[in-house]
Protein backbone atom coordinates (compact mmCIF):
# COMPACT_ATOMS: atom_id res chain seq x y z
CA UNK A 1 0.00 0.00 0.00
CA UNK A 2 1.34 3.42 -0.98
CA UNK A 3 1.83 5.89 1.92
CA UNK A 4 -0.58 8.80 2.14
CA UNK A 5 0.78 12.30 1.88
CA UNK A 6 -0.12 15.84 0.94
CA UNK A 7 2.26 18.61 -0.09
CA UNK A 8 1.30 22.27 -0.12
CA UNK A 9 3.46 25.25 -0.95
CA UNK A 10 3.11 28.94 -1.62
CA UNK A 11 5.69 31.45 -2.75
CA UNK A 12 6.07 34.47 -0.51
CA UNK A 13 7.97 37.68 -1.13
CA UNK A 14 11.63 36.90 -0.43
CA UNK A 15 12.10 40.27 1.26
CA UNK A 16 8.89 41.38 3.00
CA UNK A 17 7.42 37.88 3.39
CA UNK A 18 10.19 36.79 5.75
CA UNK A 19 9.25 39.10 8.64
CA UNK A 20 7.78 36.13 10.56
CA UNK A 21 11.06 34.25 10.10
CA UNK A 22 13.87 36.44 11.47
CA UNK A 23 16.52 33.76 10.86
CA UNK A 24 15.65 33.67 7.14
CA UNK A 25 15.46 37.47 6.97
CA UNK A 26 18.95 37.61 8.51
CA UNK A 27 20.27 35.15 5.87
CA UNK A 28 18.70 37.24 3.12
CA UNK A 29 20.36 40.39 4.56
CA UNK A 30 23.71 38.55 4.68
CA UNK A 31 23.25 37.60 0.99
CA UNK A 32 22.35 41.22 0.09
CA UNK A 33 25.49 42.45 1.86
CA UNK A 34 27.68 40.04 -0.10
CA UNK A 35 26.23 40.74 -3.53
CA UNK A 36 26.82 44.48 -3.70
CA UNK A 37 25.69 45.67 -7.14
CA UNK A 38 25.85 42.19 -8.76
CA UNK A 39 22.66 40.16 -9.25
CA UNK A 40 24.07 37.59 -6.81
CA UNK A 41 27.23 37.14 -4.75
CA UNK A 42 30.04 34.91 -5.92
CA UNK A 43 30.20 31.43 -4.42
CA UNK A 44 33.74 32.27 -3.27
CA UNK A 45 32.30 34.97 -0.96
CA UNK A 46 30.25 32.47 1.03
CA UNK A 47 31.80 31.72 4.43
CA UNK A 48 29.90 29.07 6.41
CA UNK A 49 31.22 30.54 9.65
CA UNK A 50 29.08 33.61 8.94
CA UNK A 51 26.02 31.34 9.14
CA UNK A 52 26.83 29.37 12.31
CA UNK A 53 23.39 29.86 13.84
CA UNK A 54 21.58 28.33 10.84
CA UNK A 55 24.14 25.72 9.69
CA UNK A 56 22.05 22.75 10.90
CA UNK A 57 19.25 23.92 8.55
CA UNK A 58 21.41 24.81 5.53
CA UNK A 59 21.73 23.01 2.21
CA UNK A 60 24.30 23.95 -0.40
CA UNK A 61 23.13 22.87 -3.83
CA UNK A 62 25.34 22.71 -6.91
CA UNK A 63 23.64 23.61 -10.19
CA UNK A 64 24.29 21.41 -13.22
CA UNK A 65 23.13 23.34 -16.30
CA UNK A 66 20.92 21.57 -18.81
CA UNK A 67 17.34 21.19 -19.92
CA UNK A 68 16.16 20.60 -17.31
CA UNK A 69 18.92 21.68 -14.94
CA UNK A 70 19.87 19.30 -12.14
CA UNK A 71 20.49 20.22 -8.52
CA UNK A 72 23.01 18.19 -6.49
CA UNK A 73 23.14 18.53 -2.72
CA UNK A 74 26.76 19.21 -1.75
CA UNK A 75 26.06 19.88 1.91
CA UNK A 76 23.08 19.30 4.17
CA UNK A 77 23.08 20.37 7.79
CA UNK A 78 22.39 17.98 10.65
CA UNK A 79 18.86 19.33 11.12
CA UNK A 80 18.07 18.64 7.45
CA UNK A 81 19.51 15.13 7.78
CA UNK A 82 17.33 14.51 10.85
CA UNK A 83 14.17 15.59 9.03
CA UNK A 84 14.90 13.46 5.95
CA UNK A 85 16.28 10.52 7.91
CA UNK A 86 19.50 10.60 5.87
CA UNK A 87 22.30 12.82 4.65
CA UNK A 88 21.27 14.45 1.38
CA UNK A 89 24.89 14.93 0.23
CA UNK A 90 25.37 13.62 -3.35
CA UNK A 91 21.60 13.27 -3.85
CA UNK A 92 19.80 15.14 -6.63
CA UNK A 93 16.74 17.23 -5.77
CA UNK A 94 14.46 15.09 -7.94
CA UNK A 95 15.48 12.03 -5.87
CA UNK A 96 13.89 13.41 -2.67
CA UNK A 97 11.00 11.42 -1.24
CA UNK A 98 8.09 11.33 -1.71
CA UNK A 99 8.63 11.79 -5.48
CA UNK A 100 6.16 14.69 -5.68
CA UNK A 101 8.17 16.52 -3.03
CA UNK A 102 11.33 15.99 -5.07
CA UNK A 103 9.59 17.42 -8.15
CA UNK A 104 8.36 20.41 -6.15
CA UNK A 105 11.88 21.16 -4.86
CA UNK A 106 13.23 20.75 -8.41
CA UNK A 107 10.58 23.22 -9.63
CA UNK A 108 11.40 25.79 -6.92
CA UNK A 109 15.14 25.57 -7.60
CA UNK A 110 14.54 25.87 -11.36
CA UNK A 111 12.44 29.00 -10.81
CA UNK A 112 15.25 30.56 -8.77
CA UNK A 113 17.67 29.77 -11.58
CA UNK A 114 15.37 31.27 -14.23
CA UNK A 115 14.51 34.41 -12.27
CA UNK A 116 18.07 34.94 -10.96
CA UNK A 117 16.81 36.20 -7.61
CA UNK A 118 16.10 34.86 -4.11
CA UNK A 119 12.84 32.98 -3.63
CA UNK A 120 10.96 32.10 -0.45
CA UNK A 121 8.22 29.55 0.10
CA UNK A 122 5.92 28.26 2.77
CA UNK A 123 5.80 24.46 2.59
CA UNK A 124 3.67 21.87 4.36
CA UNK A 125 4.39 18.17 3.99
CA UNK A 126 1.89 15.85 5.63
CA UNK A 127 2.50 12.10 5.66
CA UNK A 128 1.02 9.28 7.67
CA UNK A 129 4.13 9.52 9.88
CA UNK A 130 4.69 13.26 10.28
CA UNK A 131 3.68 16.83 9.57
CA UNK A 132 6.28 19.40 8.70
CA UNK A 133 5.33 22.99 7.94
CA UNK A 134 8.06 25.59 7.49
CA UNK A 135 9.38 28.50 5.46
CA UNK A 136 12.40 28.26 3.20
CA UNK A 137 14.58 30.79 1.40
CA UNK A 138 16.64 29.98 -1.72
CA UNK A 139 19.63 32.27 -2.32
CA UNK A 140 21.52 32.07 -5.65
CA UNK A 141 25.31 32.33 -5.90
CA UNK A 142 27.18 32.93 -9.16
CA UNK A 143 30.42 31.74 -10.70
CA UNK A 144 33.01 33.89 -12.50
CA UNK A 145 30.93 33.72 -15.71
CA UNK A 146 27.93 35.30 -13.92
CA UNK A 147 25.96 32.05 -14.14
CA UNK A 148 24.23 30.65 -11.08
CA UNK A 149 26.46 27.82 -9.88
CA UNK A 150 25.06 27.18 -6.39
CA UNK A 151 21.94 27.72 -4.33
CA UNK A 152 22.10 28.27 -0.60
CA UNK A 153 18.85 26.93 0.85
CA UNK A 154 17.86 27.57 4.46
CA UNK A 155 14.84 26.15 6.27
CA UNK A 156 13.27 28.21 9.04
CA UNK A 157 13.82 27.34 12.68
CA UNK A 158 10.15 28.07 13.29
CA UNK A 159 7.87 25.19 12.45
CA UNK A 160 4.31 26.31 11.82
CA UNK A 161 1.33 24.24 12.85
CA UNK A 162 -0.79 23.23 9.89
CA UNK A 163 -3.44 25.71 11.05
CA UNK A 164 -0.85 28.54 11.11
CA UNK A 165 0.40 27.51 7.68
CA UNK A 166 -3.10 27.49 6.18
CA UNK A 167 -3.83 30.84 7.82
CA UNK A 168 -0.68 32.30 6.22
CA UNK A 169 -1.62 30.82 2.83
CA UNK A 170 -5.14 32.27 3.05
CA UNK A 171 -3.74 35.68 4.03
CA UNK A 172 -1.31 35.57 1.08
CA UNK A 173 -4.10 34.55 -1.30
CA UNK A 174 -6.32 37.35 -0.05
CA UNK A 175 -3.48 39.82 -0.50
CA UNK A 176 -2.20 38.35 -3.78
CA UNK A 177 -2.35 41.72 -5.54
CA UNK A 178 0.41 43.13 -3.34
CA UNK A 179 2.30 39.92 -2.60
CA UNK A 180 3.87 37.59 -5.12
CA UNK A 181 2.20 34.24 -4.50
CA UNK A 182 2.18 30.95 -6.26
CA UNK A 183 0.38 28.09 -4.54
CA UNK A 184 0.88 24.41 -5.21
CA UNK A 185 -0.99 21.51 -3.71
CA UNK A 186 -0.25 17.86 -4.41
CA UNK A 187 -1.84 14.87 -2.73
CA UNK A 188 -1.82 11.14 -3.08
CA UNK A 189 -4.21 8.85 -1.30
Amino acid sequence: MQPLYRIRSAEIDAADGLRDYPDLAECRAYWEGLRGSAFAPSRSQLDPMDLKSVLPRVMLVEVTPGHPPRFLFRLSGTGICDVHGRDLKELYAEELQPPEYGRLVQKHYSECLERREPLAHLIALETTEKLRSYARVILPFRNSDDEISHLLVIDSAKQNSLAEFLEKIEARLADSQSTSLQATSLSVS
